[in-house]
């Protein structure tokens, strides 16, 4: 879960309720919502890191590590016009 106003990202056990620190607060800035993605036999959490303006995604792995998701929004635009 985002944990928005601390800056980091939680991972909550169902059976118990506990919420304990992953990761984020180097890097993430008020993160508000998290999604997840398979590419093929991989799965990503892609998180929308919203005072630093920017998609971040975590491969989902044994050393997840948060990295910036770029994406060229003047090549989307051109697509969508012609």
């Amino acid at each position: 879960m985002a944990d928005t106003h601390n800056n980091k990202l939680k991972v909550v056990d169902p059976r118990t309720g506990e919420a304990k620190s992953w990761l984020g607060q180097e890097l993430l800035n008020q993160p508000t919502d998290i999604k997840s993605a398979s590419f093929g036999t991989t799965t990503y959490l892609l998180i929308a890191d919203s005072s630093n303006h920017q998609i971040r995604s975590i491969r989902l792995s044994a050393k997840p590590k948060i990295e910036t998701l770029l994406i060229n929004f003047n090549e989307i635009a051109e697509t969508e016009t012609t």
